[in-house]
């Protein structure tokens, strides 16, 4: 079974978009039927190769919004 994510705004940009001392991440939360929700926080101009390497996923529970820890 294969895996996609879906359509992020970020997919329409490049690498050669921004300078490449940017560090910038995109997370995606995905919902799946009665399973837990899943957060997955990813590098956005990080080549495939990369990407593949440097996520990670939570599942709902063992995350919480940035606003209740201000």
């Amino acid at each position: 079974m294969s895996h996609s994510l879906p359509h992020c705004a970020a997919d329409d940009l490049s690498a050669a978009d921004h300078p490449p001392v940017l560090d910038a991440y995109a997370s995606i939360v995905v919902s799946a039927g009665d399973a837990p929700d899943e957060c997955t926080i990813f590098p956005l101009f990080a080549s495939d190769a990369d990407t593949v390497m440097t996520w990670i996923t939570a599942a709902e529970g063992s995350f919480v919004s940035l606003a209740s820890m201000r």
